[in-house]
């Protein structure tokens, strides 16, 4: 089993050989899970809001017992990287069940979450059974901005907390960033939360439409330039860091 810290992931001409093979062979290498539509938030920018919108739209989740199956069945089937997203995936009330399960059966696993749902209970769970990384994303460094940005404004404390909880039990965390119109401002000081954490950054500018094709999330899309100088300057610190 491939192990995290090992060096593996940097051997990039390593990795492109062994993907090759498998996917010759269509084997299900990595696979990713959406456990759930349901967010805790409501942000503005995001592609499943006409879904959310929609009267009983969570009704149709998977059973627990069918996502157990199918996390066997894509293990006989060889996947060894897996990646638990949503919604917000620690909204399920068996996360843990089917967490532990992936684990189990030899998966590397990454979960994605918006940190708030990070509970005491999840983060001793993490610590218990190390997941590969833990990406969590930070819609801004204030109040005012989180409330713009996803409605709540407590979010971005429990976010905080969430991480907090993660990194005291040395869990690998990857603090994220979707840049946008609302946030450019506050794009310095979430890199330098993640540098306080000791966590990895990254950002995407990338907004699309939304589930149904809809443009109302491109409104907030922030512009080239902003994001060309944002990655020039991620890169940059990047070179920074090895040094």
């Amino acid at each position: 089993m491939l192990c995290a810290g090992t060096g593996w992931e940097d051997d990039t001409d390593f990795l492109e050989k062994f993907r090759a093979k498998l996917i010759s062979q269509r084997v299900p290498l990595s696979v990713s899970i959406a456990l759930t539509d349901r967010c805790n938030l409501h942000c503005v920018h995001c592609y499943l809001n006409p879904k959310r919108a929609r009267e009983g739209y969570h009704l149709n989740e998977l059973s627990t017992d069918r996502f157990l199956t199918i996390l066997d069945d894509i293990t006989e089937l060889g996947c060894l990287f897996l990646l638990f997203t949503g919604g917000e995936a620690l909204l399920r009330r068996d996360f843990a069940v089917l967490y532990r399960r992936a684990k189990m059966n030899g998966m590397v696993v990454t979960v994605f979450t918006n940190g708030t749902t990070v509970t005491e209970e999840i983060a001793d769970l993490f610590a218990e059974l190390p997941p590969y990384w833990v990406e969590v994303s930070v819609y801004g460094a204030s109040e005012r901005t989180y409330q713009s940005i996803t409605g709540d404004s407590s979010a971005y404390r429990r976010c905080l907390s969430g991480i907090e909880r993660l990194v005291k039990r040395n869990v690998r965390v990857q603090v994220k960033t979707i840049l946008m119109k609302l946030n450019v401002h506050e794009f310095e000081q979430i890199e330098e939360m993640a540098k306080g954490f000791s966590a990895r950054f990254r950002f995407d500018g990338v907004i699309g439409t939304d589930s149904e094709g809809g443009k109302q999330p491109l409104q907030f899309r922030a512009s080239p330039r902003e994001i060309a100088v944002k990655e020039v300057r991620t890169l940059e610190l990047r070179e920074e860091w090895k040094g």
